[in-house]
């Protein structure tokens, strides 16, 4: 038999009206302690989940699961210890937007906290966006998407936020270059972003006040500059606004609207 501790005399909890109603009693009173719950921060995350465990071997192929799978259980310690932790002073200190300098000059700056700069570097050097594991991954055929759902899902559960700064940081931004840029762009780029070089610094300004997904009603325009185009206009949301490289979404100035 397995013996449970008492519960202390003094608790936090606060009876209140509810706990006069018909059903109610002393032993469900149990269930509102939640001073006994202590979160899941210190655990391994994929360790913990069985049923991550579960699908991640259903879709992936034996060989790539033998060689995801440390991969992922060293994510699991990653995102339930360090990164769980950092999540949660980053709840207390968030990133501030330092919007003008002493003098009144727009700086627009992001100041980052040293719990996020701190993660992202973690993550950058132990998820599937690094270049030595993707190349590890590529020489023996080995698909990530599935291991990237998976570390994501793991990620989203920590620090959505981060999930999403990051995710710019992995295949979207790549995507977007290998798909839509001029040849030109795309041999300059890709290199770099394959070798790691604008790792975490990559963004996509896409949203508008109207919305990110009604691409017709998109206002902000791209004007031809020479070799380059001048954009003009207003962005609503930004993903990993800090970053250095940015994939913009703008409709060529001329061109037709609501499309």
């Amino acid at each position: 038999m397995v013996s449970t501790p008492e519960r202390p005399a003094t608790t936090s909890y606060v009876r209140e009206h509810v706990d006069a109603l018909p059903f109610a009693s002393e032993e469900k009173a149990d269930r509102y302690a939640t001073e006994r719950y202590q979160g899941a921060t210190g655990l391994n995350w994929y360790e913990a989940d069985p049923s991550l465990q579960f699908i991640a071997r259903f879709y992936l192929p034996p060989e790539a699961y033998a060689w995801a799978e440390p991969h992922l259980r060293n994510l699991g310690a990653i995102i339930g210890g360090p990164i769980s932790e950092w999540a949660d002073i980053t709840d207390k200190n968030p990133p501030k937007l330092v919007k003008y300098d002493r003098w009144g000059h727009d700086i627009s700056r992001v100041d980052l906290p040293d719990s996020v700069t701190k993660a992202k570097r973690l993550l950058w050097d132990n998820n599937f966006s690094d270049p030595a594991i993707r190349r590890d991954a590529e020489s023996r055929g080995i698909s990530l998407r599935m291991a990237n759902v998976a570390y994501t899902y793991l990620l989203c559960q920590a620090d959505i936020g981060l999930s999403c700064a990051m995710g710019t940081g992995g295949n979207m931004v790549e995507a977007f270059v290998d798909q839509f840029a001029s040849p030109g762009m795309r041999d300059f780029l890709m290199p770099k972003i394959e070798a790691g070089e604008f790792r975490g610094d990559t963004a996509q300004s896409l949203t508008e006040r109207t919305g990110g997904s009604d691409l017709g009603a998109l206002e902000t325009t791209a004007t031809p500059d020479g070799d380059a185009y001048r954009l003009n206009g207003l962005k609503w949301f930004v993903s990993n606004a800090d970053g250095n490289a940015f994939v913009v979404l703008a409709k060529v100035e001329g061109g037709a609207d609501d499309i």
